[in-house]
């Protein structure tokens, strides 16, 4: 998770420091949300990490200016276990990806899906629970902490790890 973040990190470092001087980034004067979306199988404490990691690094890349027009928020997506968030990754990437070339592609046996990642699924299949797929809440959640901060004339910029990526997208 470390690594992810500082390549995150790297990622804002490279692109912020250009931005904020052709004032697109955070001269607006009614400042810029930045919003870290989690991945699968992360503690809302993991989370609140990770976007104090994105925090830190920004305060000691931008001036106390740019970085005082900043605000910080979390984006988060609740974990329910390793194989329900990985079905839920799966539907929210089906719904992003062409469905039909996937399934051809499934089909014909041009993605090939590893043995014990076959076996899993065949047991997640056996005793999975669909009552137990909240997604759809926290995906609420996500859009009106989006929506509130563009109707208040804010940027928001979506940092995101894994799942997270699926969340901003369908936000």
């Amino acid at each position: 998770m470390k690594r992810i973040i500082g390549v995150m990190w790297m990622f804002l470092v490279w692109f912020v420091p250009q931005a904020s001087a052709e004032g697109t980034f955070c001269r607006s004067e009614t400042g810029t949300v930045v919003v870290f979306g989690n991945g699968i199988m992360n503690t809302k404490d993991d989370a609140d990490s990770s976007k104090e990691v994105i925090e830190r690094n920004l305060r000691s890349t931008l001036t106390p200016d740019e970085f005082s027009k900043l605000e910080f928020d979390l984006a988060y997506n609740e974990s329910y276990d390793l194989m329900a968030d990985l079905y839920e990754s799966l539907k929210q990437r089906l719904g992003q990806d062409n469905v039909v070339v996937s399934f051809w592609r499934w089909l014909g046996g041009g993605d090939e899906v590893p043995d014990a990642v076959r076996e899993e699924l065949l047991k997640m299949a056996t005793r999975f629970d669909f009552s137990t797929m909240v997604g759809d809440e926290d995906l609420a959640n996500h859009i009106a902490l989006y929506r509130t901060s563009i109707l208040s004339g804010k940027k928001v910029i979506a940092v995101s790890h894994s799942q997270g990526n699926f969340f901003a997208n369908a936000a």
